[in-house]
């Protein structure tokens, strides 16, 4: 209940259409057969979404206004004094990307693939394709793989709309509404910039989906790599080098197939248990103490390629786009607690 009160917080903020909410938090969980109690520690994990409708066809003004996964995470919790300590982490899910020298006959291929595409006014701000002013050559696109947060399904299925026509076809199909007049098979005919269904090639003077540059197709039935207009659609794999380095696939220094906190954790847990027995000719006492913690270490794994409004960073080769941070959480729990007892003799 508390990551979707948190995500209803930020999706109620007028300049945002949508929140994202995740709370990853550290549990003792107590043992019976532990003299004091003491157990195990597990992670409580709790994620929510919530979009605003109204707002979900605004244009995003910036980096801040675009839909973000917000990540509270525990670094540290004393048992004993009840003293928590936790980090916030804002990963943005997708950023702007921009592309010249656009043709007007092949605007409407981006629109089914990128949604909200701008054309750039001549102030430099970005208009509405309605705009009969603006510069519809140079486009504004929010890619979802060009965000923090990457997911690998959804920038795979961008990448091949762009240079598969039957599969942008399907696409298109499944999502127009009822009512509209939008012909999928002319439209997922156009060609944008490369790479596209000719070329597989990235040209940074224009701009592109450099994740998809360098594709080619794999044959299911004989596993060999031909041109992609050879094979047959039913058995025709595409594959994308640049979007399997990006998330690690067959590369040998793996780091990780998806991006976020990390399912993999490593423990280190330290229990310090000791007695102490004093005899009197009148009584004896013991007394007993006991301290533990709990060290907890995660990987978080993002993309780092956004400038300071959201924008991708540009760069002359798609290898040069692809920056992915590992970062460390490190989450410690602790305490300790002790009993004495005086028994007469």
């Amino acid at each position: 209940m508390t990551a979707f009160r948190r995500a209803l917080k930020i999706a109620s903020d007028r300049e945002r259409g949508s929140g994202s909410a995740m709370i990853m938090e550290e549990r003792s969980i107590p043992d019976p057969m532990s003299l004091f109690g003491v157990g195990s520690t597990q992670t409580i994990a709790a994620s929510a979404s919530v979009t605003r409708d109204p707002q979900m066809n605004a244009q995003a003004v910036d980096k801040e206004s675009y839909m973000g996964a917000v990540m509270d995470i525990q670094t540290k919790k004393d048992g004993t004094t009840g003293v928590e300590q936790w980090m916030r982490r804002v990963y943005q899910t997708a950023g702007f990307r921009i592309e010249k020298e656009v043709t007007r006959w092949n605007i409407d291929k981006y629109g089914v693939i990128f949604g909200d595409i701008r054309p750039r006014n001549n102030d430099g701000t970005w208009g509405r394709m309605e705009d009969g002013n603006a510069d519809h050559s140079v486009l504004r696109l929010p890619d979802p793989c060009s965000g923090e947060i990457v997911d690998f399904d959804s920038c795979y299925a961008v990448a091949r709309m762009l240079v598969d026509e039957e599969f942008c076809v399907r696409k298109c199909n499944r999502a127009k509404a009822s009512a509209s007049t939008t012909n999928c098979v002319e439209v997922c005919d156009e060609k944008t910039n490369p790479p596209n269904q000719k070329k597989n090639t990235y040209n940074p003077a224009t701009g592109g989906a450099w994740y998809a540059a360098g594709y080619y197709c794999i044959d299911r039935t004989t596993k060999s790599e031909v041109g992609c207009r050879d094979i047959p659609v039913t058995e025709r794999e595409y594959v994308f080098p640049n979007l399997n380095k990006m998330f690690g696939v067959g590369v040998s220094n793996v780091v990780s197939p998806a991006m976020g906190i990390q399912q993999d954790t490593a423990t280190e847990s330290i229990r310090d248990e000791s007695m102490q027995i004093t005899e009197t000719p009148q009584d004896t006492t013991t007394d007993e103490s006991f301290a533990w913690s709990d060290i907890s270490n995660r990987t978080l794994v993002h993309q780092d390629n956004l400038g300071p409004k959201g924008y991708e960073i540009s760069h002359n080769t798609p290898d040069e786009f692809i920056n992915i941070v590992v970062d460390n959480v490190q989450t410690g729990m602790s305490g300790s607690s002790d009993q004495a007892v005086q028994t007469d003799k």
